[in-house]
Formats: structure tokens, C-alpha cells, sequence
């Protein structure tokens, strides 16, 4: 079998590009009409082609997808799925359109899966930086029930759902940041230009440098030396990208223990994460999900390996037949209360119920914590802008005073 490049043109009209496996151009050629695209050019790979372009595949592929290219596809998916295209058609046309390089090498391989046998939910494995074992856990009990159509509408609105309030803390700030980090900016400039032209017209007259000045300059000099900037990038890189560690999943699970040991970080995850989690049991319970298995898939979204490890580890004493309150009085995301909600929920059969009421405890907590937050944080940021403002002030005042009176 060969690998062969081609352009076409699709059943609605627009160009179509990518991969087809065959034995000769002419099943080439038949391949691409069963999928009803017309071929105008295909070319067979040669092998330093066919080397780059499976590089540049495997690189696409390692690449994370963003969150909001995932939403885009879910929606598109659902409303293909609802006009009664099939479902390896669509994810085909769909290939083809994704503004994501590394997604659509990603649909192109799924896509491939499809055309050789394997169950919907099965060619989405093996992708965890776009499909995570969330999606393809709810994905396969869908498949299972029937109803793929609904369950990509419901993946799409809870990825909507889950950055959230990290994005009205960052839209309410923003104006303040901007000002602060012009400031900044504003003072290094000068720092390194105008006030070292200050001090040396003032060390020249015989006179004695002010202290704001000096200041200034040595903070600046500070702040832009290499080790500093160096580390800076440093904690960029590590904030960014510490959770995509995989590999090193023990580096990841001691520093995300450390972040438990703090007292109100601790409070903010254990929150953030039993409202994922309730969220994402409620979808599992509507499409028919086993508790524990709706737990399993729950566990994969939280935001703290640690507490995923330990909602797993209570899906698996429900398995051996513990309680809903046995299995997880040893988790560390339940408080007593919260436990005693979810247990009487499930002896009397009302563990829906219970798990929406816990929902809304832990959104209406939230939303204090980030208004609290917010204002803190302007708070903060006016602080910020104020001492700035005024060291800078205080050095250029000094200095020209100095130099002109």
C-alpha cells in the first residue's frame, strides 16, 4: 500500500486536501469518489516526502489542541450528526477544516481508524492531548446507548463551562494590568536612558546623587539582568507546562501534594474540582453510567492528580462492594458534610439529587471566592501602580531638581 497526496473538491464545493492510502492512482482515485470528493490532483509520495511528511504528522500530533478548538468541533460534529451524515464522513469533512494543524492531523488518523473497522469510540484513543479519557469514556457509553448526537452537544457545553471564572478574574483586571505593566515598562525605559544621563550631570556638578534615583537605576538593573529574566522564563515554562508531564507523573503528583498542604490554595482546588466533578457525573448519570464508572471519568478531568488518583481509587472500592460513604471518607475532596449528602442520596436513590444540590454549594462558594478574589486583586494592582508611579516621579523630580535649580 502507498501513500498518495491529493486536492479535490467536496460535495459542498470547497477544497479538500490530504492523505489516501492505496495500491495504485486508479484505487486512489475510487477511494476519494466513495467519499464523495472529486480528485484534482494526486501524487505519489516519494520516500524523503513520505519521511517529512510523517515527521511533520508526529510533531502535529504532539502538539496540544486548544480547548476552544475542541468546542468548535463538537458543535460542528453535533450538527452533522443531527442532519444524518455518517459519522466517518463527517469527522472526514470536518479533517479538512479545523483551524488546528495539529487537530487535523488528529481527524485525518481518526478518520483512517474509522475506514478500517474500529468503533467510534475506539479511533478517538490514543490522543489524550485533544481527546482526553473524559471525552472517549463518554463517547463509548454513547456509542452504547445511541445517542453520539446529544453527547457531543454536552461535551462542547461543559468544556464552555470549565474556564469560566479564570476568565472573568483575567477580563476584571485586565485594564489594571495593562497600567501597572505600562508603568513598568515606562520605568525601565528610563531607568536605563534618562536617569543615568540624570546621575551623571549631577556627579559632574559636584553634587550628591539622590537615593530615589540610584534606586531606580539598580531595581532596573536588577530586574534585567540575565539570572532574573532567565528564571522568570523558567516559571513561565514550569507554569505552562508542568502538566503536561506525562511522563514524569511523579514530579507532577509531589508538586501538586504541595499545593493541598496550603491551606486556602487547598480550599480553592478541593472546590474547583468537586465542581467538575459533579458536573461531569451528572452528564455520566443522564447517559446511563454505573456510579463508579461515572467517577473513573470524572476523575480524568480534575485539576489535581492527587485527588484524581484518589476518586479512582474509590471507584474501585465501590467495584468491591464498600459504601458510597466507605469508599470516599479516604479521598481528601469531601468534607464529613459533603460525604453524608452523597451517602444519603445513594441508599435512598436520590443520588442525583444529591450530587445537583452539592453542585450548587460549590458554584455559589466559588463565586464568593472570586469576588473576593477580584477585589483583591484590584486592590493590588492599584497599590502596584501607585508605588511605581510615584518612585518614578519622586527619582525624575529629585533629578531635575538637582541639575536645573
Amino acid at each position: 500500500m502507498k501513500e498518495y497526496k491529493y486536492q479535490g473538491i467536496g460535495e459542498d464545493g470547497r477544497r479538500l486536501f490530504g492523505l489516501v492510502t492505496a495500491a495504485s492512482t486508479l484505487e486512489a482515485y475510487e477511494n476519494l469518489l466513495n467519499r464523495q470528493i472529486t480528485p484534482t490532483s494526486i501524487k505519489n509520495l516519494s520516500p524523503i516526502t513520505r519521511l517529512w511528511t510523517w515527521s511533520i504528522s508526529q510533531i502535529r500530533a504532539a502538539l496540544p489542541v486548544k480547548k476552544r478548538t475542541i468546542k468548535l468541533f463538537c458543535f460542528q460534529m453535533s450538527l452533522l450528526l443531527r442532519a444524518n451524515v455518517p459519522a466517518e464522513v463527517a469527522v472526514a469533512q470536518l479533517a479538512n477544516s479545523m483551524p488546528s494543524k495539529a487537530l487535523q492531523t488528529i481527524l485525518h488518523k481518526i478518520h483512517k481508524r474509522l475506514l478500517e473497522g474500529y468503533s467510534f469510540s475506539s479511533a478517538f484513543e490514543g490522543f489524550p492531548r485533544a481527546f482526553p479519557p473524559l471525552y472517549v469514556g463518554f463517547l463509548r457509553q454513547a456509542e452504547q446507548v445511541g445517542n453520539l448526537t446529544e453527547i457531543f452537544k454536552q461535551i462542547e457545553y461543559m468544556l464552555s463551562v470549565t474556564s469560566q471564572y479564570t476568565r472573568e478574574l483575567l477580563l476584571y483586571i485586565m485594564p489594571q494590568l495593562t497600567v501597572a505593566l505600562f508603568i513598568v515598562l515606562l520605568s525601565i525605559i528610563l531607568s536605563r536612558t534618562f536617569l543615568p544621563y540624570l546621575a551623571t550631570m549631577i556627579k559632574f556638578m559636584d553634587r550628591p546623587i539622590p537615593g530615589s534615583i540610584t534606586s531606580m537605576i539598580a531595581a532596573c538593573h536588577f530586574i534585567t539582568s540575565p539570572q532574573i529574566l532567565i528564571g522568570i522564563g523558567l516559571f513561565v515554562l514550569f507554569v505552562v507546562g508542568y502538566r503536561q508531564l506525562h511522563k514524569f507523573e511523579r514530579v507532577r503528583y509531589g508538586i501538586e501534594w504541595c499545593f493541598l498542604k496550603i491551606p486556602y490554595v487547598k480550599t480553592l482546588i478541593r472546590l474547583s474540582a468537586i465542581q467538575y466533578l459533579t458536573k461531569i457525573l451528572l452528564l455520566a448519570l443522564d447517559n446511563n453510567m454505573p456510579l463508579q464508572d461515572a467517577l473513573r471519568v470524572g476523575a480524568s478531568v480534575l485539576p489535581n492528580l492527587v485527588l484524581t488518583h484518589h476518586i479512582e481509587a474509590a471507584a474501585d472500592r465501590l467495584d468491591d462492594g464498600e459504601s458510597l460513604l466507605k469508599s470516599l471518607e479516604k479521598s481528601v475532596l469531601f468534607t464529613e458534610f459533603e460525604m453524608q449528602l452523597l451517602d444519603v442520596g445513594g441508599r435512598s436513590g436520590y443520588i442525583k439529587e444529591s450530587i445537583e444540590r452539592l453542585n450548587i454549594m460549590s458554584v455559589e462558594y466559588i463565586e464568593f471566592v472570586v469576588i473576593l478574589l477580584k477585589e483583591v486583586a484590584r486592590l493590588l494592582t492599584y497599590l502596584v501602580i501607585t508605588m511605581l508611579a510615584g518612585f518614578l516621579v519622586v527619582a525624575l523630580y529629585s533629578g531635575i531638581i538637582n541639575v536645573y535649580f
